[in-house]
């Protein structure tokens, strides 16, 4: 927002005081670092990375970082690396053909990792597997990053 508003001023402050109170949720929880995460149980966690934060040093980074510290979960990953889910935003609305063949194609990658769980700290992201794992009747849970580690809080 402030390159946006760059040459109005007033904007331009209004815009940097938002994103300086605006942090990423695994930029956020890193910064606890004392807490105790611990799984109830051994599980596989495949995590899907959102296309507006996998470009981003911090985006892949954090969500890992998180994962690899709670015990009783192996993270597991893609050869071919980060897919996208082929919600974006409004796109699913738009051409929701296209939108479930890229699912599906994102889904069998994910799945030949065979992972009990895939996460992911995007709600559309999050909605696009949860909708896929229902019509799919796919074989994993689907969570968002921050509920799997509030389950974990020892």
């Amino acid at each position: 927002y402030p390159e946006l508003f760059k040459d109005d001023q007033e904007k331009l402050q209004k815009a940097q005081n938002f994103v300086d109170r605006v942090i990423e949720f695994s930029s956020f929880f890193l910064k606890q670092p004392d807490l105790a995460l611990a799984a109830r149980k051994n599980q596989k966690v495949f995590y899907h990375d959102p296309c507006h934060l996998r470009f981003t040093d911090s985006g892949r980074k954090n969500p890992r970082i998180l994962l690899e510290r709670v015990k009783k979960i192996e993270r597991v990953e893609s050869v071919d690396g980060p897919q996208c889910c082929g919600q974006g935003g409004l796109f699913h609305l738009g051409c929701p053909d296209l939108s479930r063949n890229i699912f599906n194609k994102c889904a069998t990658i994910a799945l030949a990792c065979a992972p009990d769980m895939v996460v992911t700290t995007c709600s559309g992201c999050l909605m696009q597997w949860q909708q896929g794992q229902a019509e799919n009747n796919l074989p994993v849970q689907v969570r968002h990053l921050a509920i799997l580690l509030a389950d974990c809080l020892e």
